[in-house]
């Protein structure tokens, strides 16, 4: 792990379906990890076993962002089950729930989707260690990108067709990428449940400084779907409206309906700036306090439309510069790339090495070093 860190220049640790796409490679009928017991053919290599590993790596390590997980079984009806076994198995380390919204379902007798968000809600309020994100849904166009390929096999078959082709990508039986378009429809009975989920767990959370706002752009749409998903949160009316345009399944099944909070703009404060900033580790971001980096959106005070003034903000300031001025974009500044400090090691190297030759890869004998990337890495870094 210190030597993949090193040599990739990662900030942290982020795990994608821990043992199921390695699963699925061995045995194409494995497409799913059904416990976090499962382990890949006749190894001791599970999903408890990874995420205790990266877990322990991450606080020998020292590193800023706890274990960034993207679970098994993410969409599916049930997903809870699974979800808050992970959790129980994770109790008292530090980790970090990726797109939370996507195992926030139980399952009706006849296998459809229901919410789950009241026992999700429960277990992390007891495990104060963990973060999470949300992965809102916004209705409209967006476009699946993930390592779980299992996943995006699975989400090919059922919503994939000549016209919305996928695209499927290994690099050396060692890692994986899946990408389709695809469309959030309201009247869809999935899409309004996932968009409806994504709404009660922000508004059923009870700490924001936990929780950190996003849509998984692009899987839940683009990222320029916040504006109308913050009025939604912060207005009642805004998203009963938008629920009454929905499939009957996102009031029926979710407790959105029943949900008479809204959102201050502190909290959304706190959920799309401060918390993140937390949750990354990044002590020089989320704040105006002296040693801050200078990163300020300021708008006009409109709470009464709040996607209006969430769209076009009045001024935004990166870094002390002035870069957008009453929606004028005046400059476009480079960010700098942050990446975990951890030294290489030369067993992790070794074993690196050795396992590419065994599955007689190119340059193989003396794996990667940092050496080998750093002036890869370099360019971008903002030093």
């Amino acid at each position: 792990v210190r030597h993949l860190l090193a040599t990739t220049g990662a900030f942290g640790i982020k795990a994608v379906n821990p043992a199921g796409v390695a699963r699925w490679r061995r045995n194409a009928q494995h497409d799913r990890i059904d416990s976090i017991d499962d382990a890949v053919g006749d190894t001791r290599v599970s999903p408890r076993a990874l995420l205790e590993l990266f877990t322990e790596a991450q606080d020998a390590f020292d590193l800023p962002h706890a274990t960034h997980i993207h679970g098994p079984q993410l969409g599916e009806p049930g997903a809870i089950d699974i979800t808050l076994n992970l959790c129980r198995a994770l109790n008292g380390r530090r980790f970090h729930l990726a797109h939370l919204q996507y195992y926030a379902y139980g399952k009706t007798d006849k296998g459809g989707f229901v919410s789950a968000v009241e026992p999700l809600c429960e277990r992390l309020r007891e495990q104060r260690d963990a973060t999470f994100d949300l992965g809102l849904v916004a209705f409209g166009p967006a476009f699946t990108a993930t390592a779980d390929l299992p996943l995006e096999f699975n989400l090919y078959r059922s919503a994939g067709s000549p016209l919305r082709p996928a695209y499927f990508c290994e690099s050396g039986n060692e890692d994986c990428f899946g990408v389709m378009p695809l469309v959030h429809e309201s009247g869809n009975p999935v899409h309004a449940m996932q968009w409806a989920v994504g709404l009660e767990l922000a508004l059923t959370m009870d700490d924001p400084w936990r929780c950190a706002m996003s849509i998984d752009h692009p899987n839940g749409g683009s990222f320029t779907n916040y504006p109308q998903l913050i009025a939604q949160l912060m207005s009642k009316p805004m998203r009963d409206e938008r629920l009454r345009a929905c499939h009957q399944h996102a009031t029926d099944r979710t407790g959105l309906a029943s949900i008479t909070r809204e959102l201050s703009l502190y909290e959304v404060a706190i959920m799309t700036r401060a918390a993140p900033a937390r949750a990354l580790g990044l002590t020089r971001k989320g704040h105006l306090g002296p040693g801050a980096d200078g990163d300020v959106t300021i708008y006009n005070d409109d709470t009464a439309d709040p996607r209006a003034m969430f769209e076009r903000p009045q001024w935004v300031i990166k870094g002390g510069r002035v870069i957008v001025n009453e929606g004028m974009v005046l400059d476009t500044p480079r960010g700098a790339r942050l990446r975990a400090d951890v030294d290489d090691d030369e067993r992790g190297a070794s074993a690196v090495g050795d396992w590419r030759a065994s599955h007689g890869l190119d340059g193989a004998a003396s794996g990667l070093h940092a050496s080998e990337v750093a002036g890869m890495t370099a360019v971008g870094r903002g030093e």
